[in-house]
């Protein structure tokens, strides 16, 4: 897979091994830039690294929304034709690309941009239609963009994490890791709790997380007052919670 991706990279990178590009952005962004390449996207669990995260796929919902993120990296990064190939490996045909504008591709060197905070600015930059011309009015690009606009070396509120934990669904929070284990415990999961209200806690934050911003969400969590804001918003809330 990364083989094929090379062909697109600078000549002074085309003799190097991807696992020895310098910094370490470089090596996360060429996972990634290969994987787009092939029409497909990274899961929840990397045995690389955390490339889902990353790339900002933790802001979507469901997996609907993940594979148009995917469509945007894809045709930002490779353009209209690789797009069709997209759709047709997918087997939804070609004419949903049909009436997208041809722009300059963003090439190798968004990994910078990555690093430093700056994607979408830099996709705007090559493509001024960024936002208009995206086919998913539903998508929650605010969202990618509030996400992306952190440094690669900065620390993101827990509410991103939490997320990446639901999105893991039955991993148990003694199974995760580092920041997804630490979120997770901050938003009242923990070891002792049964299945019935782990499972209900994470229904609790997966229904919130369709109703409300994350960042909505962080803030009521350090105010003491998220249960309260809950109730206001859904429906039911389980008595576990």
């Amino acid at each position: 897979m990364q083989e094929a991706a090379k062909i697109f990279l600078p000549a002074e990178d085309q003799d190097v091994r991807p696992e020895d590009f310098q910094p370490p952005a470089k090596v996360i962004c060429f996972q990634f830039y290969s994987m787009i390449y092939e029409g497909s996207y990274p899961p929840p669990i990397n045995r690389c690294s955390d490339v889902w995260y990353y790339f900002g796929f933790v802001v979507c919902d469901n997996e609907y929304e993940e594979r148009r993120l995917c469509e945007l990296y894809s045709r930002e990064l490779f353009g209209l034709l690789n797009l069709e190939e997209y759709g047709r490996n997918l087997g939804i045909g070609t004419r949903v690309f049909h009436n997208w504008q041809k722009h300059n591709l963003c090439t190798f060197d968004f990994w910078r941009s990555w690093e430093a905070g700056g994607l979408i600015p830099t996709f705007e930059r090559y493509n001024p239609r960024f936002e208009k011309d995206y086919p998913h009015p539903g998508f929650p690009i605010h969202r990618l963009r509030n996400f992306l606009s952190h440094k690669a070396s900065e620390e993101r509120p827990a509410i991103w994490h939490l997320r990446h934990f639901l999105a893991l669904k039955n991993t148990p929070v003694v199974a995760a890791t580092g920041e997804i284990a630490s979120a997770a415990r901050e938003y009242g999961s923990h070891e002792d709790l049964d299945k019935v209200t782990e499972g209900g806690l994470r229904e609790f934050y997966i229904q919130l997380g369709r109703r409300e911003e994350p960042w909505n969400v962080q803030q009521k969590r350090e105010a003491g007052n998220l249960l309260a804001f809950a109730t206001r918003l859904l429906a039911t809330i389980s008595p576990r919670v």
